[in-house]
């Protein structure tokens, strides 16, 4: 996460409350692990308690906590929270009022899990939540946490729970306190801008007051976000350090410097230089030193994306007539090509695991996200259907179930979120501005 707002959290078992439990059953549960291919009839279920709150609750942070935790485990697709709230009140006064957890109501109302917190006032504009997780099968409780934070963060420590859910029923990684960079226009200048994965804290992270494009975040150190900027009149690859707000250049080569994407290890960059009409694509070291070129055609090669094991590059490339996705070994040899459904195909992103690309592709009149296999080769498109605009830029979330879009199908563009169940995908951006080019953080 970025130094600048990383979360003084303390993560621990809250023994005490583990004690208060009990009554839980004295057979030992056995390890819960929840299969990551779901279907919407198979989510695990969660029932989500407001938060009790010491003190008055002037705030509303009872209501937030168990709202925010409510989309988050939604979002994740593995689990499926209660939407009947007034159930799920009436169960949780009638366990304050006898002190004891009545397993029997909750499982009416949920199957699987439960969970239910407290906030926690610390003084000096700081706050701690305690979360406790109760398995309903087994009538006992799972695991309990506790975090503290400014009250700033509160939100990032809900996130931060979350994604400890999900990773200790899934083995996965949780995506909740992820956040993405991206292009928006602000005061008529194309900035680089920020947000939180679900749309919350926007805000602006450079102010080179001229065209900044085609951002990419590191995946090994969260701190540094590559863009390419046209601040000194040639477009240059910059990279920023979002803790000091300190930038270099990485590439200053006369012509366009664009289209950069870090490699798997954050040590290299891959990217395109475009000079007299053509582009090629160029591999340099994280310090800006031993650029390479790697492919030398007469064709137009640019948008390069790293395998996850840093040994190919999926990139465009209008060889065959029209811009296509093609992919080849890091040292240039062994090109093939990988789209053939679309009369154009652009913008690849490689999936966290590598077996799957997304991209844009043209088959009729507008772009639509399509996500091609690769270990069959089979496409789907995930956004077909989705109104009549462009769907464009595609980014994957760390999970690999998840892809962040840019679309101008409701007017201006912004982002969207998209599963690959090709499910109405969500909106996560309303800026003036518009959104675009999305790179979707660790």
């Amino acid at each position: 996460m970025l130094r600048e707002n990383k979360i003084p959290i303390i993560a621990m078992a809250v023994m005490a409350m583990v004690a208060a439990a009990g009554h839980a059953v004295a057979e030992e549960a056995p390890d819960i692990k929840i299969t990551t291919e779901r279907t919407e009839s198979r989510l695990v279920e969660v029932a989500v308690a407001e938060f009790s709150h010491e003190g008055t609750d002037s705030l509303g942070l009872g209501a937030l906590a168990a709202s925010v935790i409510d989309f988050d485990l939604g979002f994740s697709g593995y689990f499926k929270t209660v939407e009947d709230k007034g159930f799920v009140a009436a169960v949780d006064l009638k366990d304050k009022k006898t002190g004891i957890i009545d397993y029997e109501s909750w499982k009416t109302i949920s199957s699987n899990f439960m969970v239910k917190g407290k906030v926690i006032p610390e003084g000096n504009s700081k706050v701690s939540i305690e979360v406790l997780v109760y398995d309903l099968q087994w009538r006992k409780m799972d695991f309990g946490k506790r975090y503290t934070s400014s009250l700033t963060m509160f939100r990032q420590m809900l996130h931060q729970f979350c994604d400890d859910f999900v990773h200790r029923y899934t083995g996965e990684p949780g995506v909740s306190r992820s956040r993405m960079v991206f292009v928006s226009s602000i005061r008529g200048r194309k900035e680089l801008m920020m947000v939180d994965y679900d749309g919350y804290n926007p805000r602006q992270i450079t102010t080179e007051r001229t065209l900044v494009l085609s951002p990419s975040w590191n995946q090994v150190n969260s701190n540094l976000v590559l863009f390419t900027t046209y601040r000194y009149r040639n477009p240059d690859l910059y990279v920023m350090d979002l803790s000091t707000k300190a930038r270099y250049p990485l590439s200053t080569v006369i012509g366009v410097n664009s289209t950069g994407e870090w490699s798997p290890d954050g040590a290299r960059v891959a990217f395109s230089i475009s000079r007299q009409g053509n582009s090629d694509i160029y591999i340099v070291n994280a310090d800006g030193r031993g650029l390479t070129r790697i492919t030398d055609l007469r064709s137009a090669e640019l948008n390069p994306t790293w395998s996850p094991d840093g040994k190919k590059l999926a990139f465009t490339s209008d060889m065959s007539g029209s811009p296509q996705i093609y992919v080849m070994n890091v040292d240039g040899s062994g090109r093939e090509r990988l789209s053939f459904d679309s009369r154009y195909s652009d913008g690849a992103a490689w999936s966290p695991k590598g077996e799957k690309l997304a991209y844009a592709s043209r088959v009729y009149n507008n772009f639509d996200i399509t996500v091609q296999s690769m270990v069959d080769m089979s496409v789907k498109m995930i956004t077909e259907g989705y109104g009549s605009g462009n769907n464009e830029t595609p980014s994957w979330a760390r999970d690999g179930r998840h892809v962040v879009f840019s679309s101008n199908n409701t007017g201006a563009t912004q982002l969207y979120i998209s599963g690959l169940d090709g499910k109405q995908p969500r909106r996560i951006t309303s800026l003036p501005g518009g959104a675009t080019q999305p790179s979707w953080g660790p």
